[in-house]
Parts: C-alpha cells; structure tokens; sequence
C-alpha cells in the first residue's frame, strides 16, 4: 500500500500533546505535561531532521493550543509515513509510572486504563472551545474505510518497536501495545501511536522527565523504534542497518568506535541521545551497523 509521496523523504509527524489553555496534566512541583512532552517532541525531531533521508513536521512548535482535529489534518497534509503523539500522562495512584504506547481500536479499549486515558485526552478539545461530536461522523467516514485494518496492524507493529527502544530505558508501565479511542490517532491510511512517557504524579518519573539529559536518551529511543519499524516494512526508503551494542572500554572514543564499525560519529549520537563527544567507561552505546 503506498500511503506517501518518499521523493519529499520519510516523514514522521511529531504530535506534542496539549498546550496554551490545556497543560495537560499536572504532577509533582508544577510540573506540566504540555511542558515536558514539548521538550521531547523537539528533540526527536532534531534527531528525524539530522538523519539522511528522513524528515520531521511538529504539530506544534511552541506553547499554544491545537485541537485534535486539526493534529490529524497536520499529518494528513505532510503525507506523513508515521504519525508520534507524545504525552505524559498521571493518575489517580502515585504508583503508576513507566512508559506505555497506545494505538487506535476499532471495537474500544482493551483495557480500564486505556478507556480512562481516551476519555481525558478526547475531553482535552472542549478547553479549546471545540466539541469533537460535531466532527465523528466525518471521521469516521474516513476511519472506516477499507485501509482501516491496515493502518491498526501498522501502527501495533510501529507500537511493539518504541516499546522495544523504550524498555532499555528502564521500566514499562505495559509492555504491549494497548488500544485505546484517541481521537488524535485517526489521521487517515497513516500508522498512529501516542507515546504515554512516564507518568508526572509519580516521584521518580516526574524526576527524570525534568532532567534534560533524560528527555534527550527518551527521545534517542523513540528515534531508534521509528528506524527499526521502517526497517522492517517493505520498501522502506532508508539506508538499512543494524543496531548492535558497544561497551566503552577504556581508551575508546567516538571516532575510533565509528571507524570500528564502518559508520560515522553523528549516527551514533543520535540512536543514543549524545549532545557531545564525551563517554563513558562501561557505557552502552547502540551502533548502527550497515547491512550486507
């Protein structure tokens, strides 16, 4: 099925959910959801724009609000291969914490937490003054077309990759793909995830979303499930590699690591989420391997 135009390149639509009016939700010391998810969304798409071949379209750029109809309009009119919607999401528990990824259901939630976070997501357009039950039998129509099956298969293969990138990270609040009705999911024939990164009312992991150097290894690892989704599809535009790892040992260095294993320094800060040159003895670091 060919959805994109590939001559304008791979592009992946970034969502970063909320904004302006609607923070999104609120956790430890004020911190805000449209904050946080903003951050990371920037710096995937710096790791998307740097990569040879691929390129990035952010829903939004900056700290205002968007409703989701006209999220779904973005990346219908990139004629995106993929579209990421990032979120951090809270609950009524403080024990709920780790990464999760959710794809469109066409029958409903499979499960009590994914109905809770699609009920609070789809609610967040009326903070902009736009009831989305003037819109479902539109969306629907496109939804319910013969490409429907298609896209939910894609976007749970695209779900069980950035779960795959998320989990050497540290814990996953699920480690399946759950289905939820998120209306910002229905972008037509395109491959839909929302990406929940931790949750802002649980301590450590309203720690870590605050730490810079956090958003940047949580970004590197949306970027690596991206790649190895498209890898894995047929047709896929981009150059194919591998993904193998590499203990620092003591003396090595980015450029010897490189010329070690036939590719370039600026590959490997990017699958890794390095802003310098510096690394660590004992540090694992993903190396993309050409393949044969």
């Amino acid at each position: 099925v060919k959805l994109t135009n590939s001559d304008k390149g791979y592009i992946v639509v970034i969502d970063a959910g909320h904004g302006g009016e609607d923070p999104g939700a609120i956790g430890y010391r004020g911190l805000r959801e449209k904050d946080v998810v903003l951050k990371i969304a920037r710096r995937l798409a710096r790791l998307i724009e740097e990569e040879p071949g691929m390129k990035s379209v952010m829903t939004r750029t900056g700290d205002y609000y968007l409703r989701l109809r006209r999220r779904v309009d973005i990346a219908r009119q990139a004629e995106a291969f993929l579209f990421v919607s990032i979120h951090a999401d809270a609950f009524s528990h403080s024990s709920a914490r780790g990464t999760s990824v959710y794809s469109l259901s066409q029958s409903g939630a499979t499960s009590e937490m994914a109905a809770y976070l699609a009920q609070r997501e789809n609610a967040a357009d009326l903070a902009g003054g736009v009831s989305l039950s003037d819109h479902d039998e539109d969306v629907a129509e496109v939804m319910l077309d013969m490409q429907l099956d298609w896209k939910i298969e894609e976007s749970r293969l695209l779900g069980t990759q950035l779960l795959a990138s998320l989990a050497t990270l540290g814990a996953l609040h699920s480690r399946h793909v759950e289905q939820a009705g998120f209306a910002v999911l229905r972008a037509p024939a395109i491959p839909s995830v929302l990406v929940e990164t931790g949750y802002v009312t649980h301590p450590g992991d309203s720690r870590r979303l605050q730490r810079p150097g956090y958003l940047e290894l949580l970004a590197a690892a949306l970027f690596r499930g991206i790649l190895n989704y498209c890898y894995k599809r047929p047709g896929c535009p981009l150059p194919q590699t591998v993904s193998k790892t590499h203990v620092v040992k003591p003396g090595d260095s980015l450029s010897g690591i490189a010329a070690r294993y036939g590719t370039n320094v600026g590959a490997i800060k990017r699958r890794n989420g390095l802003r310098s040159d510096v690394i660590k003895v004992q540090q694992k670091l993903f190396i993309p391997v050409a393949t044969p």
